[in-house]
């Protein structure tokens, strides 16, 4: 009965991660069954060795007392490496209202199964937080059980009701938004904060001990430290003391790259600055993390000389920092590296919101790997008797695809700002060179902005973000590389078959044998069945792999998983969208290429067949307009013609040596515009407009910089 509904516990919108949820409740100590089943296999030969009248019986029992200590070692380690075997140790299947944990069974490639404890009768906090439409829920409603999986957290809003991720308040009628007048007083904002928590993006850094913790427990380094101990039995102290010696020093050298480059990784990221929000009617300045859904916000780019000050300050601080220290090498090799230095970037848009007036640009590479900006406009309040632009149903699907026609209204989490029009009645932001009086869609009931920016409603915040999903799926899809692969178990299966034959032969000759001890006997053939694994394959394969990680990050290339590097050393194809996703969308122009000799005669003939046959075209239509630009198709034709000649018939001149008229097509032929003082634009075009020292006025008119200009 528990099985059969433990796939109706999950609701619709959760089965794209969970499968099934089993519910399950913990066994006090006594009932357990990994104490039920181990406490008679120590506490029997405990009672027989102290009770025993008979030396044979007694020490057959005191043999039996290590092996029992060892047999409970073990469970407890099965635990820790299964968790099947966890489960039936500790916990015991029951009904959904009564369970205390539930086992969570993803859907494939969507992470492993865990244990989750659930969370009743939670109290609201502060005060309610309003509904942002009739008839939706309030954002300060607390749900009756709960449980955090991957970072979501899970609600059931009653006894058989299924579990799904937390309801955000996304798909409404435009409206709706449009009448919000946001959060009315600080209580409300901590109501709506405890049901949604903290607008962060937080991966607590892995500590020294934790990760040391983590390798000492692997198979493989459980399995040498018992041959170790094995070592010891037959005497040979110096080499197994030596081993010991040196799987721990390789392995605290592995953890202490891997603390490393998690605190480089971390320091990497954007950190979002204070946002200007409106609550109870009132603006003020906020931390990004403090934001919450529902939040009425200003979206607002930085000033071209602001953001100029942060770099400075930037450089600065890592040129005042100097060398590492010991102290700060001592806190980065046992706590993660603490807190990050990097200063807040105010262009980087804190959470998902939604524009209800102005207009922003913004640079989505974060997220698509597209470097060319985006529009975003406000959402338009839909004329009486238009669609609300609500979303059908809350199913998955449906609040997809209303996020899907939100698009141009969405500016998401993680994308950086590049301008920003003021909003209506606000001040234009300092450095723009748009017009205060520019209009901005919309029709929002929320007062003007503070600085000028454009208006907005937060719908998401932290992992339920469109980069915290991102974020979500690159650490949880996969699960982590130890040095235990594939082709390593079977190189010891092989082995194995031979290692047993040759331990059943030293037995049996062994036992042939009058007067040989049995003890030594018993040891040997477990040494010859241990030493199926060469105690130098652990050490060699963490050697090769700490030298693979130096010689990466010397390139400042960071391995978060040092046992991926040997798989990625047997991969011969790699299949990758585009560069600008791995690299980056600076590009450096190298110059122009012309034809020369006959092959730039060839070219201009053909040049020239191309413009007639395009003037035909046109007559046959029309007289075109002066100023008339060549359709998209001849310019593809021209330039497949210019594609097709060989390599040898082209020179590469400099950009600025270029004849004008060159110049003149380049600057002529782009879709730049001026942002904040800096041009924006496709990467391509923007280099190109640089090298050959021209820019982009306000108008969209290129001319060439300097006096001359």
């Amino acid at each position: 009965e528990v099985a059969m509904s433990s796939a109706d516990l999950v609701g619709p919108a959760a089965h794209g991660v969970v499968r099934q949820l089993v519910p399950l409740v913990r066994l006090s100590l006594v009932g357990r069954r990994d104490v039920l089943a181990m406490a008679p296999v120590v506490i029997v030969p405990l009672l027989v060795r102290i009770l025993a009248e008979d030396e044979l019986v007694s020490a057959v029992a005191g043999y039996s007392i290590p092996i029992s200590i060892v047999a409970c070692i073990f469970m407890g380690l099965f635990q820790h490496w299964m968790i099947g075997v966890r489960v039936w140790a500790q916990f015991a299947k029951t009904s959904a209202d009564k369970a205390t944990h539930f086992l969570v069974e993803p859907q494939p490639h969507r992470g492993l199964r865990e244990i989750v404890a659930v969370t009743r009768n939670l109290e609201r906090r502060g005060a309610s937080g309003g509904a942002m439409s009739p008839g939706a829920q309030d954002l300060a409603a607390m749900p009756a059980a709960v449980f955090d999986y991957q970072h979501t957290r899970y609600c059931s809003p009653g006894e058989g009701r299924p579990y799904e991720p937390l309801a955000f308040p996304v798909g409404l009628g435009t409206s709706s938004y449009h009448a919000w007048a946001g959060l009315k007083s600080e209580a409300a904002v901590e109501g709506v904060r405890a049901r949604f928590g903290l607008n962060e993006l937080h991966m607590p850094p892995p500590t020294f001990s934790a990760l040391m913790l983590e390798h000492a427990l692997a198979p493989f380094f459980v399995f040498q430290i018992f041959c170790v101990g094995l070592w010891c039995l037959d005497e040979y102290w110096y080499y197994s003391l030596f081993t010991l010696f040196m799987l721990v020093s390789l392995e605290a050298v592995l953890v202490t790259q891997r603390v490393q480059q998690h605190s480089s990784l971390r320091a990497m990221r954007p950190i979002p600055a204070d946002s200007s929000v409106l609550r109870g009617g009132k603006w003020s300045t906020v931390p990004g993390d403090q934001l919450v859904p529902g939040d009425i916000v200003e979206v607002r780019a930085p000033a071209h000389r602001d953001m100029e000050a942060m770099r400075l300050r930037r450089e600065a601080a890592q040129n005042a920092a100097g060398p590492p220290t010991p102290e700060r090498l001592a806190k980065l090799f046992m706590g993660g590296g603490g807190k990050s230095e990097q200063q807040p970037d105010p262009s980087v848009v804190p959470a998902d919101v939604l524009l209800l007036r102005g207009s922003v640009v913004v640079n989505e590479a974060m997220l698509t790997g597209e470097s060319i900006p985006q529009l975003k406009e406000a959402a338009a309040v839909p004329a009486p008797g238009e669609p609300s632009g609500a979303a059908t149903s809350s199913s998955p699907a449906a609040v997809e695809r209303w996020l899907q026609a939100a698009s141009r209204n969405l500016v998401l989490s993680g994308t950086s700002l590049i301008s920003s029009s003021p909003a209506a009645g606000g001040r234009p932001t300092e450095g723009d060179d748009a017009p205060a009086e520019a209009a901005a869609a919309g029709a929002s009931s929320a007062p003007a902005t503070p600085n000028g920016g454009a208006l907005g409603v937060v719908l998401r915040t932290g992992f339920y973000t469109s980069q915290g999903s991102l974020m979500r799926t690159i650490i949880f899809s996969t699960r982590r590389v130890t040095v235990e692969n594939k082709d390593a178990y079977l190189f010891i299966a092989g082995l194995l078959v031979f290692a047993i034959a040759a331990s059943g032969y030293v037995l049996r000759e062994g036992l042939a044998q009058e007067g040989r001890d049995t003890w030594k006997l018993v040891l040997h053939c477990i040494l010859v069945i241990t030493s199926v694994v060469p105690p130098e394959l652990p050490v060699e394969l963490s050697m090769a792999v700490n030298n693979s990680l130096a010689s990466l990050a010397r390139k400042r290339v960071f391995c978060t998983e040092p046992f991926r590097i040997p798989n990625a050393g047997t991969i011969d194809v790699c299949c990758f969208d585009k560069t600008g996703t791995l690299t980056s969308d600076q590009l450096l122009v190298r110059g122009v290429a012309f034809c020369k000799g006959d092959a730039l005669k060839t070219q201009a003939l053909r040049n020239a067949d191309r413009v007639k046959s395009l003037g035909s075209r046109k007559g046959q239509q029309g007289a075109a307009a002066p100023g008339t630009r060549p359709s998209k198709a001849g310019l593809l034709e021209t330039a497949d013609a210019r594609a097709s000649l060989s390599a040898a018939a082209v020179t590469v001149v400099p950009a600025e040596a270029s004849p004008k008229d060159t110049l003149a097509v380049l600057a002529g032929c782009h879709s730049v515009i001026l942002a904040e003082g800096g041009l924006a634009g496709d990467p391509l075009e923007c280099a190109a407009l640089a090298s050959m020292g021209w820019t982009v006025d306000a108008a969209g008119d290129a001319h060439p910089l300097g006096p001359s200009a």
